[in-house]
């Protein structure tokens, strides 16, 4: 299977970094597994379910689980178009037990704003606390911001992520 796997991904051309970074992932993560080592010829449908299941139980998340599908299955459909195998049904057989996470809430956001107004060491950095909450930008991306980026007229920021991992430039308010 791991190879199967290597042949898609190297079909896939002009995909984005982190595209590939998931790829990578995945791939890391089916080497470490036995059912990566399988042969494609040899895995039925049930088979392919439970290791989705095994993935689950071994405490792999969602998500995870999501990124594995989303290269295992267009591979399997790849095999299947090429009639190495007769069918193509991985399905969804882990429930989505992932958490929505919550973000802070005003008054939270309010007892952290006033611990750093009133701390000696964070203080000097509360305008720059101030932006980042206001417009939930990583810090990554506020460090690469220039006097360019900033429209105080339009009340805009100009966050240019080819500056940060080669992607597109976009907006934010």
């Amino acid at each position: 299977m791991i190879a199967l796997l290597e042949r898609y991904i190297s079909l896939k051309q002009g995909v984005r970094y982190n595209t590939k970074v998931g790829y990578k992932f995945v791939l890391n993560l089916i080497k470490k597994e036995d059912f990566g080592y399988r042969q494609i010829g040899d895995i039925k449908v049930s088979d392919a379910q439970q290791w989705i299941m095994k993935l689950h139980n071994d405490g792999k998340g969602y998500s995870t689980i999501t990124s594995v599908r989303g290269v295992v299955k267009p591979a399997f459909q790849m095999a299947y178009n090429e009639d190495i195998i007769r069918r193509n049904q991985l399905t969804d057989v882990v429930p989505n037990d992932s958490q929505k996470r919550i973000a802070m809430t005003e008054e939270q956001q309010q007892i952290w704003m006033d611990f750093i107004k009133e701390d000696k060491t964070y203080a000097k950095y509360y305008d720059e606390f101030v932006v980042l909450l206001g417009t939930g930008m990583r810090v990554s991306e506020f460090c690469g911001l220039t006097k360019g980026d900033l429209d105080f007229q339009n009340r805009r920021i100009r966050v240019d992520k080819r500056n940060l991992s080669g992607n597109v430039a976009a907006d934010t308010m």
